[in-house]
């Protein structure tokens, strides 16, 4: 499909993205979702699953939930709602991603007492008080 130019509609790509993990092709499936305009939560589930079937693929797992989770913020404008932003920032720090917690926080909008709690909280669990 890239190399004759073509654009697939969403159906084909999901088809193919599905038929690419079940046969393990997991760096092919990621390459062609990441080249969607705007991926499904099919297709994300499909790469994801792939992913969490194969045994020591924990790490890629949660990196494909957060990049569909804040993906998905992102698309809809909800990462400037503070409750969406506050809970990236739990997602992200509970997961020990501090520093993308730590960028989320920083490019939020607004930040309220909800906000610098989220942040704060989870600074203090990571050991990170400085």
């Amino acid at each position: 499909m890239v190399t004759t130019g073509s654009s697939p509609d969403h159906v084909t790509c999901v088809t193919v993205i599905y038929t690419l993990a079940s046969l393990r092709r997991l760096d092919d499936a990621t390459t062609l979702l990441k080249r969607m305009p705007a991926p499904s939560s099919i297709a994300w589930n499909a790469v994801i699953s792939g992913y969490a079937q194969q045994s020591g693929s924990e790490h890629e797992v949660f990196g494909m939930y957060k990049d569909m989770m804040h993906g998905t913020a992102v698309r809809h404008a909800l990462d400037a709602n503070v409750f969406v932003g506050s809970s990236l920032i739990n997602l992200y720090a509970k997961c020990g991603c501090v520093g993308e917690a730590m960028r989320m926080f920083d490019f939020s909008y607004e930040k309220n007492i909800v906000m610098w709690n989220a942040m704060l909280n989870r600074l203090v669990r990571n050991e990170l008080q400085e």
